[in-house]
């Protein structure tokens, strides 16, 4: 029972960064980001602090 009877690695899966890396670093953030953001682009969610802002703004 040696590598030979193991299956082959799926092609979307990757070797995780040896942790306190910077890669490690990298992906915690990159996953922390996709956990606040839900996918949303970071610029999308700026636009819409803008103008909630300046619309608070207009009104008072």
């Amino acid at each position: 029972m040696g590598s030979s009877g193991q299956k082959p690695r799926k092609s979307g899966q990757r070797h995780l960064p040896k942790v306190g890396s910077k890669a490690n670093v990298d992906y915690e953030v990159a996953q922390k980001r996709r956990e606040v953001f839900h996918g949303w682009p970071w610029v999308l969610v700026a636009a819409l602090l803008v103008i909630v802002l300046l619309a608070f703004i207009i009104i008072t």
